[in-house]
């Protein structure tokens, strides 16, 4: 009789490892290491911090425009000398690029002759500005301040000379021709020019169309006296300029004037009786008018 084989018997096994012990033997395997995704957040914010300190340092620094404009609001609170001690302040800065230098220094000047009426101090810093080779539109304006400022240093018979070369750095037609005429004006007064000197700085002006017809009338004026036909040309130019109201009253007379001189009475009442078809109501052509209508009879 064959007896039954024996069980086998199985290798022993340990306890069962739930989910929790398999969690905390990954645990130790990981040890403190910071997952992949979370190590590169922290990278990428760290890099956009530094960024943003960089470009709040590069905005703020002295070649910034933030820069140039921040010691504005000290002028808007009532604090001009503040603002041109930081206006001088940036010019000095050796980070500051030549563009802000020269801007910090224009607007040193500016405050200096305007807020603080420091005329001396507004002319220097002018200067100093000219000396870092501006373009043509700022040395235009920085060569005006500086004739304005002329006779308070001490210099009022350059200051025509300084609306001239003004007027030759000026970028726009219509501004050189104001500057001309400006400075012609100032000469005359001056009576330093002889009158041909005086009527080729007017017709310097006269070739810019803005100006010319005022300027036209000057050179009408300088001639009458000693050259009344071309003092006749250029009353008829300013005409032809378009000179309106007083201006066209004052070429109108001239002519007349001019021509009373040069060919006679009837001559110069034609001027203003062409004056009154177009201004019945103008009283200084009209009693013009009657000088001359009385003087034929």
């Amino acid at each position: 009789m064959t007896r039954p084989l024996p069980p086998r018997s199985r290798p022993a096994q340990g306890p069962a490892q739930g989910p929790a012990k398999r969690g905390e033997q990954g645990q130790k395997r990981s040890g403190s290491r910071v997952p992949v995704e979370l190590r590169s957040l922290m990278l990428l914010g760290g890099v956009t911090v530094g960024v943003l300190v960089a470009a709040v340092i590069a905005w703020m620094g002295p070649w910034s425009p933030v820069a140039l404009d921040a010691p504005s609001s000290l002028v808007a609170a009532g604090e001009p000398a503040a603002a041109v001690e930081a206006w001088l302040e940036l010019s000095e800065s050796p980070w500051a690029g030549e563009d802000n230098r020269r801007a910090a220094l224009w607007r040193a000047a500016q405050i200096s002759a305007v807020e603080l009426d420091a005329p001396e101090r507004a002319d220097a810093l002018a200067q100093r500005v000219l000396a870092l080779d501006p373009q043509d539109d700022l040395r235009s304006d920085v060569l005006t301040l500086r004739a304005a400022l002329a006779p308070r240093v001490g210099d009022g018979s350059g200051a025509a000379a300084l609306l001239v070369a003004a007027a030759n750095a000026a970028p726009g037609a219509d501004r050189r021709g104001a500057l001309l005429l400006e400075a012609a004006v100032l000469e005359e007064a001056r009576a330093q020019l002889d009158p041909a000197a005086l009527v080729a700085l007017y017709a310097e002006a006269a070739v810019v169309p803005s100006v010319a017809a005022e300027a036209q009338i000057h050179i009408g004026r300088l001639q009458l006296d000693a050259q009344p036909a071309a003092a006749y040309e250029a009353y008829a130019r300013a005409l032809q300029a378009g000179a309106e109201g007083d201006a066209a009253r004052t070429a109108r007379l001239g002519m007349a004037t001019a021509l009373e001189r040069l060919e006679g009475r009837d001559a110069a009442l034609a001027v203003v009786d062409e004056g009154l078809a177009e201004e019945p109501e103008d009283d200084s052509l009209r009693r013009r008018q009657r000088r001359l209508s009385n003087g034929r009879r």
